[in-house]
């Protein structure tokens, strides 16, 4: 669990009590929230992410205690939604999160655009590791990436934007179907009958076709004749 007084706590769910397992306090500073946590695949690295530092520290999970120091802190990750979470790569051996950007004013466009920061996660290290990120990317312009998820059977990263749309990053070469399956389809190519009777159709005739009873006139006109029908 992540607290709102900075703490992080592992309780046991098989048995029932009123103390955690393993605690770690003001993993973040004194007093600072915790606003998300993270599992990698396996369960054996965790991630925390707190709005009040902007940034997000890698933990060894299995030796979570109260004198821990995390093995790698990512630094440079603003966050304005307490939803802005991280997500470790299939393996575990990369963490990314996203960044926020000011919101645009009234009239003024935001040309300021968020970013994902990927950061290498270090192995046999038992001290704290302040890492610069090895990769950063454009996410979108004048909105926020809040949420990230790296799916570890697509290897695709899909982001969730403050303005509501969504991206997602690939590689062709390394992921397997979802985005491949709808990037994959190729463009139908026009054929020359098609090309033909197009060039040959009178200038402005490719418009929108109106069928005859769709028209007032002609509905006018067919629903007279049905009441002199039945006056008949």
């Amino acid at each position: 669990l992540a607290t709102s007084c900075g703490s992080i706590q592992i309780w046991n769910t098989t048995r029932v009590g009123n103390r955690p397992d393993r605690v770690v306090y003001d993993a973040h500073g004194t007093a600072r929230p915790i606003h998300k946590l993270t599992y990698n695949v396996d369960g054996t690295l965790l991630a925390s992410r707190s709005m009040d530092d902007d940034a997000v520290k890698v933990w060894d999970a299995k030796r979570l205690n109260k004198s821990c120091e995390p093995i790698l802190v990512c630094p440079g990750l603003s966050s304005l939604s307490e939803s802005a979470n991280v997500a470790f790569s299939p393996k575990g051996n990369f963490v990314c999160a996203g960044t926020s950007v000011e919101p645009a004013r009234k009239g003024h466009d935001s040309k300021e655009s968020s970013k994902l920061k990927f950061f290498a996660v270090p192995t046999g290290r038992s001290k704290a590791v302040s890492g610069l990120p090895v990769l950063e990317i454009n996410v979108a312009q004048g909105a926020s990436a809040t949420r990230v998820v790296w799916h570890p059977k697509l290897n695709q990263i899909f982001i969730g934007c403050s303005n509501g749309s969504t991206r997602i990053f690939f590689d062709p070469d390394l992921s397997t179907k979802g985005a491949l399956l709808s990037t994959a389809r190729s463009v139908r190519k026009a054929d020359g009958l098609s090309e033909l009777l197009a060039s040959r159709a009178p200038l402005g005739s490719m418009g929108d076709i109106i069928t005859p009873h769709a028209l007032p006139m002609f509905r006018d006109e067919h629903k007279r004749n049905r009441e002199e029908d039945r006056q008949d």
